[in-house]
């Protein structure tokens, strides 16, 4: 699994501490399976698309960024100054939609100047749901008995609500974090539905299983996972189907056929003799 590195937005990353209330009120933010802010409980219009993409880079980055990479990222054809101007503008534009009711200064406000960089306050009460996701997903990785284990991983997967800001599936700037919160759901949403064959919760882990090679069909062992609940229940022609399924896709898409431990597999359909 990758290594969940956000923090919990509700505590001070520097000293571990819970940070003050914000005046004009907490802020709840999605990410996942969307890209909405929420002040107490009402959604934020905020405007104009220049500044929901800057807000979704200070989310992205783990600390400040220099307005030089911003205005690379958000204007790359507008020349310096115009870029700068542009980006003052926008950091106004979203002081003002995220506190109304609060100062916009640099010191004041949630976007928070720090030199010639940016970085988001987060105060006390602040959510984000990917960094509640990832948490979540570090607590499944604990050891414990399987009961214990299994409700983690359903906490955790529960959590994830959808790809990671989705507006933006192509941009630079969300690359890493996209493929650390892509690559940790598909490993905690693996490792439950193994939980849940384990423990005979079969209709859950087959839906979970299909509902994952939706996002990466080429993902042989789930493939093979499949194969093996289907074999296990006595459901030999839909463990051939899959097998099948599994070898049109890889050679398709990756030309190569399946690996010696599928094809052994799928050996075992025809004779029960082969040991697997």
């Amino acid at each position: 699994m990758s290594t969940l590195s956000w923090r919990n937005p509700s505590w001070d990353p520097h000293g571990g501490q819970m940070l003050s209330m914000r005046p004009s009120g907490s802020l709840n933010i999605v990410t996942l399976g969307d890209f909405v802010v929420f002040r107490r409980d009402a959604p934020v219009a905020l405007g104009q698309h220049q500044a929901r993409a800057l807000l979704a880079i200070l989310i992205c980055e783990s600390g400040p960024v220099h307005r030089e990479k911003l205005m690379e990222w958000l204007w790359p054809h507008l020349p310096e100054q115009r870029a700068l101007s542009t980006l003052y503008s926008t950091v106004y534009t979203l002081r003002r939609r995220l506190e109304p009711e609060g100062g916009h200064g640099a010191s004041a406000s949630f976007v928070r100047a720090d030199g010639e960089a940016y970085r988001l306050d987060w105060q006390r009460g602040d959510f984000l749901d990917v960094t509640e996701f990832l948490s979540l997903a570090r607590a499944a990785e604990q050891p414990g008995d399987a009961g214990a284990r299994l409700e983690r991983l359903l906490a955790a997967e529960a959590a994830y609500t959808g790809p990671f800001l989705p507006q933006w599936p192509y941009a630079e700037w969300a690359s890493v974090r996209r493929s650390e919160v892509e690559e940790t759901y598909q490993a905690i949403a693996g490792e439950l539905a193994s939980a849940l064959a384990s423990s005979s919760q079969t209709s859950a882990a087959i839906s979970l299983y299909r509902r994952l090679l939706t996002i990466d069909p080429e993902r042989e062992t789930w493939h093979r996972a499949l194969m093996e609940i289907f074999i296990a229940q006595g459901e030999r022609s839909m463990a051939a189907h899959q097998f099948q399924l599994c070898r049109k896709i890889l050679i398709e898409n990756l030309g190569m056929g399946p690996s010696p431990e599928t094809l052994k597999l799928f050996a075992s359909i025809a004779n029960p003799d082969v040991v697997v």
